[in-house]
């Protein structure tokens, strides 16, 4: 009897290896972990992502979102009269919302591919790069921050840094988005403002408005059970879905 279960205990085990062995190859991953201890001079160097093939992203509409009324919007220069109401969820759209949910306000999907680095620098800047096969770009020296003490666990503050995982277009537009910590990190910071009166949590900082703000977030996590740079991210996931949205930086 006890062979058997040992037998059944290691059938089990192997089982369940195949099992995130194939989740992984179709790009399925856990959530990503907050590490102990972490110290930012463990984090200098080299960091480099690709995005993959199976990456779609969707460019804005450019120009100025002007609201008229509650459900029609004028999109300057031209001018154009434009109805949200087929975008509506619940009520009328919010400006800050419409780029997010609203599809008359973003081009169709397609797959963007390019390879971005970022170097941090152990005088507190760092540089971007981001080369692709029709675009290359590469920062001027800008300033890193390591917070450590935050509800959502420890991030980098990356003053001026492009937000390319929603495409080149987007990276370089005016057209503000609200970009938001992966899923299980909001998570953490809703616990912490439930367990927290209002005065404590007011001036939280967790969303970015991207570029209006002038800085995005990189969260180093292990990821897959390596120390990463997890990126911020434009439509957050449901709460029951903790997956990693978005590729994440590796050295």
């Amino acid at each position: 009897m006890p062979n058997r279960r040992v037998i059944l205990f290691v059938l089990i085990a192997l089982a369940a290896l195949g099992l995130l062995a194939s989740c992984s190859s179709l790009g399925f991953y856990a959530p990503c972990k907050t590490p102990g201890n972490l110290a930012p001079e463990s984090l200098l160097g080299t960091w480099r992502l690709t995005y993959p093939s199976d990456h779609w992203v969707s460019d804005p509409v450019e120009g100025s979102l002007i609201v008229s009324g509650t459900t029609t919007y004028l999109v300057a220069p031209a001018a154009t009269p434009m109805s949200l109401a087929p975008c509506e969820k619940v009520g009328p759209v919010r400006r800050e919302d419409a780029w997010r949910w609203c599809s008359l306000l973003r081009g169709p999907a397609y797959r963007m591919e390019g390879q971005e680095t970022v170097t941090l620098n152990r005088d507190g800047t760092y540089q971007q790069s981001f080369v692709s096969s029709t675009y290359s770009y590469t920062s001027p020296l800008n300033h890193w921050e390591f917070i450590s003490a935050t509800p959502d666990g420890p991030k980098l503050r990356m003053d001026n840094m492009k937000y390319f995982a929603e495409g080149v277009p987007q990276a370089n537009s005016s057209v503000f988005i609200v970009l938001h910590p992966q899923v299980v990190d909001s998570l953490r910071v809703q616990k912490y403002r439930y367990s927290h009166p209002r005065s404590e949590t007011k001036n939280l900082v967790v969303a970015v408005a991207y570029p209006d703000y002038g800085f995005i977030y990189l969260y180093p996590r292990l990821c897959d059970g390596k120390l990463s740079l997890a990126q911020m991210v434009f439509r957050p996931s449901d709460a029951d879905n903790q997956v990693v949205t978005n590729p994440v930086f590796r050295r």
